[in-house]
């Protein structure tokens, strides 16, 4: 299948254009005239997945592997090691980023959580949980299977939560809510929340965002190619 009608049907399913204006979803990759003929589905792309990965195939990755200028290709250090692998196996490379997190993710997520989505602003999406704080908690642990969650106690009863997968602390002053859930939170976004009057859950940039290949393949069945989910690895350990 050649990678082009890969490119349209995906643009179709949730367009390019809708990526923020920092980020660099689309064919990073290979051409449209490129054979391809396996697709393989990924949150990150590193030097496992592409140990796997046969040659003349696609990924289609969540993160962009090419995410700013590249001004020296050193083939010793990331990216540009893995790119060279990648040419030389004739791996072609979409990415489908904060695109995707608008089109289909934050929802995706709500839902493994159990609640039914009430309204998507841009990058963030809104449900009703109707419950106190300590019990969201325990729940949120319990579904993404995360043993330790860094919190924001604002309120006792939570009512309205909204949800941005990845890293979405830039966004705490224009969340409309009584709990935000995202990942990478830092201190003075905490402290702005608290003050504020917003509960916060930090549910992790690798934990909120791995279920991208699972979302994504759930909206491929249509195409003849087989695609392979691959379960990348977060570089962080707890102890």
């Amino acid at each position: 299948m050649k990678l082009g009608a890969i490119y349209d049907f995906l643009d179709t399913l949730s367009p390019f254009a809708t990526q923020a204006s920092w980020d660099n979803s689309g064919l990073l990759i290979g051409s449209r005239d490129d054979e391809v003929g396996q697709i393989y589905l990924s949150l990150d792309v590193d030097s496992a997945l592409l140990e796997e990965v046969r040659e003349h195939s696609l990924i289609i990755a969540h993160h962009p592997l090419i995410f700013s200028g590249i001004k020296q290709l050193n083939f010793a250090k990331y990216p540009s090691n893995l790119i060279q692998t990648m040419v030389q196996k004739k791996i072609s490379l979409i990415a489908m980023h904060t695109n995707f997190d608008l089109s289909h993710l934050n929802a995706y997520v709500a839902s493994k959580l159990g609640f039914e989505i009430k309204e998507s602003k841009e990058f963030v999406t809104y449900f009703d949980v109707n419950q106190s704080f300590d019990d969201l908690v325990l729940h949120v642990k319990h579904v993404l299977g995360i043993d330790h969650l860094r919190i924001v106690r604002s309120r006792e009863w939570i009512g309205r939560c909204a949800i941005t997968t990845g890293s979405g602390g830039d966004l705490i002053s224009k969340i409309d809510a009584d709990c935000f859930l995202s990942g990478d939170l830092k201190y003075h976004q905490a402290l702005e929340a608290k003050e504020n009057n917003l509960s916060l859950i930090d549910i992790g940039h690798f934990e909120s965002e791995r279920y991208f290949p699972e979302c994504l393949a759930n909206n491929l069945k249509n195409l003849p190619l087989k695609a392979i989910m691959s379960n990348s690895k977060n570089p962080f350990e707890y102890k």
